[in-house]
């Protein structure tokens, strides 16, 4: 039960403490809209090479 434990501590800092939920929301809001941004990169790479060609894309990655 130490995981139960440990995210129960965090429940009640959260709950606790405005700052420190502030902090969280933003790191987690961050995480998002990173993990969002990779998916849209590794998207973007194929369908630009497929309308391009393979030597554009690396002018345009370089």
């Amino acid at each position: 039960m130490p995981v139960a434990v440990a995210l129960s501590r965090v429940r009640e800092k959260l709950e606790a403490d405005a700052h420190f939920r502030e902090l969280v929301k933003g790191g987690a809001t961050f995480f998002v809209l990173r993990i969002l941004g990779m998916a849209v990169a590794y998207a973007f790479t194929p369908a630009v090479t497929r309308t391009l060609g393979a030597f554009a894309w690396g002018i345009f990655y370089f």
